[in-house]
């Protein structure tokens, strides 16, 4: 008889409401006894805003009070829920951040045991060339807390001028580097100052502390990158050449073609007509869920119809 496995979801909201409900109830959709999942929200909504206190499905635990930098905000809370966790496996979940493989509670977990995974989850799409790269982000993120403590587990950015060893972390950055550059910048008369990056976004003391430890095994999904995002589409030649000398550390499109695939859910008939936004990603080749990252271009979207589509697409899936 096939295992069933629990797990808790942690997840942070501000203003957040109608994204979770849409998640839980597409969650319970997709995966046998959907109450082995625990729920456990921050709540980041100030007092008489959109929240989830009164919302038996979730365990809500108060947020933490605003910060300076809104990652912090953010990632503090979730920080909080992870403590709250008492499950041996988490599971790290955007809002808006939708699984679409059914059964993945199960078959994410049974992978994890077999391959002796420590955590495994998305990436930032290629076409955000300032993050990094082969990693999982706190969009979605699964661990396996006996093989890697919660206390390692801290999402929160890297502090800006943190002395942090990038050579241990960038398997292909080499000691040499700054000489080669330096040749390659007097070649071909283009400045690198844009290329080098620190990474202090959100998860990135995640990253710089755990991408280059071999103690622990983790995965990544592979997000969908159509080629008229990549870079190298619309590139002048000189720009391409740099692209193709530079190391992975100081390109803006990724070297590492199985890292990602060119054609999405629209080709195998699942979604129609979303967001350009709306960023895939899929598993073992199998489309496996869709993040809407509601903050990119915010100013630009129209929330209310998004939000309609979104609910659509998703009774669209369950059918």
């Amino acid at each position: 008889m096939k295992r069933l496995h629990e797990a808790t979801v942690c997840t942070v909201s501000y203003r957040n409401a109608p994204y979770i409900d849409l998640n839980w109830e597409f969650t319970a959709h997709l995966n046998t006894e959907p109450q082995r999942l625990q729920w456990i929200v921050a709540e980041n909504t100030p007092d008489g805003g959109d929240t989830l206190y009164h919302d038996s499905r979730f365990q809500v635990i108060p947020g933490v009070p605003p910060q300076p930098l809104v990652t912090y905000h953010h990632t503090m809370a979730l920080n909080k829920a992870l403590q709250q966790s008492g499950t041996r496996f988490v599971v790290i979940l955007d809002p808006d951040f939708y699984v679409v493989y059914p059964e993945w509670v199960d078959a994410v977990i049974e992978h994890m045991l077999s391959q002796d995974i420590s955590f495994l989850g998305s990436t930032w799409n290629p076409r955000y060339s300032s993050k990094y790269r082969y990693f999982p982000t706190v969009h979605f993120f699964v661990a396996d807390t006996d093989k890697i403590p919660v206390a390692e587990l801290d999402f929160r950015p890297v502090i800006p001028n943190a002395p942090v060893d990038k050579f241990a972390v960038e398997p292909s950055l080499s000691r040499d580097i700054l000489a080669r550059t330096r040749m390659l910048q007097y070649l071909l008369h283009t400045p690198l100052r844009s290329r080098v990056r620190f990474h202090t976004d959100t998860g990135g003391r995640l990253y710089y502390g755990l991408a280059g430890n071999s103690k622990y095994r983790f995965e990544c999904l592979t997000p969908v990158y159509p080629a008229d995002n990549d870079f190298r589409t619309t590139a002048t030649l000189r720009a391409k050449l740099a692209e193709a000398i530079l190391p992975d550390l100081l390109c803006f499109s990724p070297k590492r073609k199985e890292a990602f695939r060119r054609k999405g859910f629209e080709e195998d008939g699942l979604l129609s007509a979303v967001s350009t936004h709306w960023d895939q990603f899929y598993w073992n080749d199998k489309p496996f869920g869709f993040h809407v990252r509601r903050n990119a271009g915010k100013e630009r979207r129209d929330a209310g119809s998004e939000l309609s589509a979104l609910r659509q697409q998703l009774h669209a899936l369950s059918v």
